[in-house]
């Protein structure tokens, strides 16, 4: 390098200096860019010191072909599931959730329990102002005030159709308006027929057939208080909770119903007369001797805990409170009984716990939550909900335990809960069924009084 800024230096004092003085300029030229030469290699040793790249570091490996550079590593699409379970059927859920992340780690579900008497309120409430969780699960007779509200998507398109026929109907029917799906079943509940078998030795034809079997005296399990001892009982031949929606499908076996295509509800116009038959049939029942059936739940309650009762009409998720009542060996179930013999049986109610999905979601957010919907009602995870749970799952091809293969047995015609009413109508048919028990009203007055409450919304 010296050398070569000698020959460029002199070339250029030749040029410029023609006369015989130009020695001691070349001197002192050769002496500056030796220093500089000395300088330029102290500068590369300090660099090679302070881990500046070298021969001997840097990776000389040539590109594979058609590589390309590592993808940026995203963090994980959270999406919030609003939900009423708890104990055993949160417990379900909350592996069913963890299964469906293990399928999709690119997708995160949180859980966030509500309580069931506000869910839907507080749900309402956050989607108006276009917030709130991605999904919800919820009873499946609200679904339609949301749907109506546009606070839930249509999931027309969502299920492929081989899944859509392996879910019961009615459970299927529980999440739709005006025919299309708002939300998915992921479970059912079915009102049935519970009875103790050491009681009823076969299955009664009708109620009317229950209650003409010889009575009979039974031994409480449960003594009175502490310092008393059990005592025989005349036994209860039934246990009834006595509200609006648990006795609908009587109604239904008078070929009466809530609603109708032409006239909303129908209570007290089309549908009158069914609806006073009906109303008069319940008090008819709560004066039946040895029948304990009531809107008391907690007097309905006490009669099944402490023994008394030889058969119930209760929902099915009660099978494991009668199996500590009975013993496992002791439980029959089926479904409703005829109200006479040779009478028309009613079809069991179906109340289905549906998924549904906020509109308020984004593309990806909406993408990532039809996919748990569909991961929610294939056989695996259906399989493992009825497990965890001991709830009877939607898909009919989900594996179950004996006692829940009865359960869907006992569910031969069933019809879903209705989806169409909003919480006012419920509240206002409540009352009417309400005043009838309590002797407030006779059944023409409940029902003049809940038609004419129910005009104006509608």
């Amino acid at each position: 390098m010296g050398e070569i800024w000698r020959q460029f230096v002199y070339g250029s004092l030749r040029l410029r200096h023609a006369h015989a003085s130009i020695a001691p300029v070349v001197r002192k030229a050769d002496g500056l860019l030796k220093r500089i030469a000395s300088w330029l290699c102290c500068l590369v040793l300090l660099l090679s010191c302070a881990g500046g790249p070298s021969s001997a570091t840097v990776d000389k490996t040539p590109a594979r072909p058609g590589a390309t550079a590592p993808a940026l590593q995203l963090p994980p699409l959270t999406l919030t599931l609003w939900h009423p379970w708890s104990g055993r059927k949160e417990q379900a859920l909350d592996a069913l959730a963890r299964s469906f992340e293990q399928l999709h780690p690119e997708i995160r579900i949180r859980l966030e329990a509500h309580p069931v008497a506000s869910l839907v309120h507080d749900y309402a409430a956050v989607a108006a102002d276009a917030g709130g969780p991605q999904l919800l699960l919820l009873r499946g007779r609200y679904v339609g005030e949301l749907a109506l509200s546009q606070h839930l998507l249509p999931l027309d398109t969502v299920v492929p159709t081989p899944t859509l026929t392996l879910l019961l109907p009615a459970a299927l029917a529980n999440g739709q308006v005006n025919g299309h799906p708002y939300g998915m079943p992921l479970s059912l509940d079915a009102l049935v027929f519970w009875y103790d078998r050491r009681m009823l030795t076969r299955q009664p034809a009708s109620l009317m057939d229950l209650f003409a079997a010889p009575g009979a005296t039974v031994t409480s399990t449960v003594a009175p208080d502490a310092t008393t001892t059990a005592t025989p009982q005349p036994s209860i031949k039934l246990a009834y909770h006595l509200s609006l929606v648990t006795t609908l499908p009587y109604l239904y076996a008078l070929d009466g119903r809530l609603q109708n295509a032409s006239d909303g509800v129908a209570l007290g116009t089309t549908m009158r007369p069914a609806a006073v038959h009906w109303l008069s049939a319940l008090q008819d029942l709560m004066a039946q001797p040895q029948v304990r059936a009531s809107d008391d739940l907690a007097l309905v309650d006490r009669a099944l805990q402490i023994g008394h009762a030889w058969s119930a009409i209760d929902w099915s998720y009660q099978g494991s409170e009668y199996e500590s009542v009975w013993g496992k060996d002791a439980i029959g179930v089926a479904g409703l009984l005829p109200a006479t013999t040779g009478g028309k049986a009613p079809p069991t109610m179906v109340a289905a716990d549906v998924l549904s999905v906020n509109p308020v979601t984004n593309a990806e957010q909406r993408m990532a939550a039809y996919s748990f919907v569909r991961y929610a009602l294939s056989e695996e995870a259906q399989t493992n909900l009825a497990k965890i749970a001991g709830v009877v799952p939607a898909n009919s091809r989900a594996k179950v335990d004996a006692a829940t293969h009865a359960l869907r047995a006992a569910i031969n015609t069933a019809v879903p809960e209705p989806t169409t009413l909003d919480s006012r109508s419920w509240a206002i048919l409540n009352d009417m069924v309400q005043n009838v028990l309590t002797g407030n009203a006779v059944p023409e007055q409940a029902l003049d009084a809940a038609t004419a409450q129910l005009q104006p919304a509608h």
